[in-house]
Formats: C-alpha cells, structure tokens, sequence
C-alpha cells in the first residue's frame, strides 16, 4: 500500500520546519529560547505522530487485507482500497502538547540544576535521574494520558478505563528507556540543550505513546 498523499505532504512540511529551526537554534534561542525550544519540541511530537500513523495506518490495511483474502480467496484479492488519509486534528493535538509542556520541561530541569548542582559531581547527575524518574515520570505519563483524553472528548469513565489498564505498562516501558538517556543528559548535556536533547530522544517514546493513546480497547 502506498502511503496517503496527506501523510507524505505532512511528513516534508513538518521535515522542512524542522531543518529551519535546527540551522537558526542558536540565533533564536538567544533571542526567545522558550518559544525555540517550544516550536522544535512541537514539530518533533508533530514528527511522531506522522511515524505512529503511518505505522497504525500500515496495520490498519494489513488487517483488511487478512479479512478480505479470508472472504473472497487469493485469486479475487486486490489491494485496491482506498489508502487512510492522515488525521490532522490528531497531529496537531499532539503538536500542541509539546509546545505546553515545554515550559514545564523548562522549569523542572532548572530546578533540579539548582537542587543537586553540578559541583556535587556525578553523583550530583544521579541524584537528578532519581528524582526525575520517582517524580515527574509518573506525574508525566498521568497529564499526557489526561490531556489527551480532554483534547479528544472522552468521559470521565473512559479515561479511569485508559489509566487503569494502561498506566502501569507505560511506566514500565518509562523505566526501561529514560533512566540511562537521563543519565546521559545530566552528565553530558549542557543545561542549554537538555531539553533538547530529551525531546530528540522522545521522538520514539511519542511516537510509542500516540500508539498507546490511540489502542481501543
């Protein structure tokens, strides 16, 4: 199956943008490093979304593909549907939630700088990593999981439903990928690019959690 024309348009603007704001980083962020960091973290969740549709899109055909061959048989099988179109409102949901949270990324890697200051030395990096993990991990995933139930419209019953049977196995899929990258922002990256940084590798851990967000069960 070829992917929708409205994926492939959404998947250059949004490249496009990405390449713009990464060769003026250093020019804006001096300027308005908020709104800089705010723009490349929106267009980096935009960038996941894209990656998490085509992946549900991909599955989504395959699955008709098993039904149609199943009903009608190999030799009268085709795969000539209709390709998915790309669900803007869902980028832009998702776009819009890294640009938000950024102040709050912000703000919280400050305030661990200022709690366990790097002339404590490394130890000063694991402690943020504790803290980062025990904390705002768990309070993460709840507003993200939150938020986009809010954005989407859904009663009250059927994100309890979400949280109870999701929560836990996305905290667990936490724990596996962002203590070590956290270790390695705190010890590496200058305060300057550590929201960055996370947000570059957040592009899998976004696209992972638009995959959750959007499994009905």
């Amino acid at each position: 199956m070829a992917p929708p024309l409205s994926l492939i348009a959404a998947l250059g603007v949004n490249a496009f943008v990405l390449l713009q704001l990464t060769r003026l980083f250093e020019t804006t962020y001096a300027i308005r490093p908020l709104l800089t960091l705010g723009l490349l973290n929106a267009s980096l969740a935009a960038f996941s979304d894209i990656i998490a549709q085509a992946i549900d899109m991909y599955k989504s055909q395959k699955l008709k593909d098993g039904a149609l061959m199943e009903k009608y048989g190999q030799s009268s099988f085709t795969t000539s549907s209709r390709p998915q179109s790309l669900d803007g409102m869902r980028l832009v949901r998702l776009a819009f939630y890294g640009l938000a949270y950024t102040p709050v990324q912000v703000t919280w890697f400050a305030k661990l700088s200022t709690w366990f200051p790097d002339s404590a030395g490394k130890m000063a990096s694991v402690c943020r990593v504790l803290m980062d993990q025990a904390l705002f991990a768990p309070i993460g995933i709840f507003v993200f999981l939150s938020y986009m139930s809010l954005v989407e419209c859904r009663p009250l019953s059927q994100l309890r439903s979400v949280l109870r049977k999701q929560y836990v196995s996305i905290l667990k899929a936490n724990y596996l990928l962002w203590p070590v990258a956290q270790l390695v922002n705190f010890c590496f990256i200058p305060l300057k690019y550590q929201v960055l940084f996370v947000n570059m590798i957040a592009v899998f851990w976004t696209t992972f959690l638009s995959l959750k967000n959007n499994t009905r069960h």
